[in-house]
């Protein structure tokens, strides 16, 4: 198991409870292919990673993804590495920077329902501070592009994800949403109309 009772345990001890939510997305033949594909030695979950920095937040690009859409990098833990360990990795991997780890926001477990069959998978999102480094993926065979982005660009992103047939993408959308709702409720961005300015405290 990748992510154990005891790794999520400690976890919420360290950086929060969070809001838990059940989501499930009929998706194509394609889709569940891609899903398939990323569950190597049984995984089922990936770690969304919003990492805050005076800019914004970095989003990236998969080389298939159309220009101009962004969203959060995530990636998934190795067998026996713990939450901190893998994420410190897949930030390095997918930006190219190094992070703190600020708060633990959502645990989101999904159904992807294809033609003949049901893939079950969790999402861990958590937001981390930028602590060094420049923004360059150096996973560039599944990273296209990483870059800082203003929060409030995010909203942009929002409407091309939902755009798009790809409940994958409808998918990433819903996690942005639980995360720009969880950082308002921790006052650490401000909502005015379109704008959104992050207020994250010093750690």
């Amino acid at each position: 198991m990748y992510v154990t009772p005891a790794m999520i345990a400690d976890a919420e001890a360290r950086y929060g409870t969070p809001a838990t939510y059940e989501m499930s997305y009929t998706s194509s033949d394609r889709e569940i292919a891609i899903v398939r594909a990323s569950q190597k030695r049984g995984r089922k979950h990936d770690v969304t990673m919003a990492i805050l920095g005076e800019p914004g937040v970095i989003v990236i690009a998969k080389p298939w993804y159309p220009q101009g859409l962004y969203r959060l990098p995530s990636g998934g833990l190795e067998p026996g590495e713990s939450i901190e360990d893998g994420f410190a990795r897949e930030a390095w991997e997918e930006t190219g920077v190094a992070v703190s780890i600020a708060a633990y926001h959502a645990r989101i477990d999904v159904e992807f329902t294809g033609p003949e069959q049901t893939i079950p998978w969790t999402s861990h999102v958590f937001s981390a501070r930028y602590v060094s480094g420049d923004v360059e993926p150096h996973d560039t065979h599944e990273i296209r592009e990483a870059r800082w982005c203003g929060l409030s660009e995010l909203l942009d992103h929002r409407k091309m994800l939902l755009a798009s047939s790809v409940s994958g993408f409808h998918y990433r959308a819903a996690l942005q949403d639980t995360l720009l709702k969880s950082l308002e409720e921790r006052n650490w961005i401000i909502r005015s109309g379109s704008n959104l300015e992050l207020t994250l405290p010093e750690a």
